[in-house]
């Protein structure tokens, strides 16, 4: 849990920003909307999708306890089949991505 200290001017801050920069932090909110509208959404798709494929990775590397090497470009570990497997879960036939 976060310490009040760290909260306290949280929603001051995020005032301020939506404020100042008119961009929405509600990025659900924001994506739906941008579905119903056809406009762009607030975050950038290409940027969000790598960012957190490196958090999902760095999430990996926790459960795991080790240290891995990911492949950006392939969105694959090197060289670790346990790994992989944790990159996706397991499809019931027939659907399939």
């Amino acid at each position: 849990m976060s310490s009040p200290e760290l909260l306290r001017d949280f929603k001051t801050v995020v005032g301020e920003y939506v404020a100042r920069t008119g961009r929405a932090l509600d990025h659900m909110r924001n994506f739906l909307d941008c579905v119903k509208s056809r406009e762009e959404t607030v975050a950038n798709p290409t940027v969000m999708h790598q960012s957190m494929s490196t958090v999902h990775a760095a999430n990996i590397c926790m459960w795991l306890e080790r240290s891995l090497q990911f492949d950006p470009d392939t969105e694959r570990f090197v060289n670790d089949d346990e790994a992989n497997r944790l990159l996706a879960r397991a499809q019931r036939a027939p659907w399939a991505i």
